[in-house]
């Protein structure tokens, strides 16, 4: 079940981060995780089944509700590749889609997720090695206008 982002959730999700560092996020990370959940600024989403939360998803908009973004997208390890990510996504997804002027959606990945997004549209545009660590690279993507309002 997919379902907004709770308080409670916090530390299941800091335990999940850190099962997925240092392949996909370097260990400081998580300091801006935290302080980007306790925010609350930006819509979150968590992944539950039988009471154990497996990942998250959030999004946000900018500039006059014509652009978004992807945030904070991980899965626990033992649930990769089993629709858990690509369910929290389409739903991020969808609701960017609800901004009827949204002309750009973009996310910020490493080297390791790349293909990930690619299998929903995502579009490398930018570049940048050891941006997040030594070794994790910056993948800006962007899903083309076409692929946002033809879904």
């Amino acid at each position: 079940m997919i379902r907004p982002y709770h308080p409670d959730d916090l530390e299941p999700l800091c335990l999940v981060f850190r099962q997925n560092t240092p392949l996909y996020f370097a260990d400081h990370e998580e300091t801006d995780l935290i302080d980007y959940l306790n925010r609350r600024e930006n819509p979150q989403f968590v992944y539950v089944d039988k009471g154990r939360v497996l990942g998250t998803a959030g999004y946000y908009i900018r500039a006059n509700e014509t652009w978004g973004g992807l945030a904070w997208v991980f899965v626990a390890p033992d649930c990769q590749q089993q629709g858990v990510g690509r369910q929290l996504v389409a739903h991020c997804l969808a609701e960017i889609r609800r901004y009827p002027a949204m002309a750009r959606i973009d996310v910020r990945t490493s080297q390791h997720a790349d293909v990930f997004f690619a299998k929903f549209g995502f579009v490398q545009v930018d570049f940048k090695p050891d941006f997040w660590a030594p070794g994790i690279h910056l993948c800006h993507m962007e899903l083309p206008a076409e692929r946002i309002a033809g879904h």
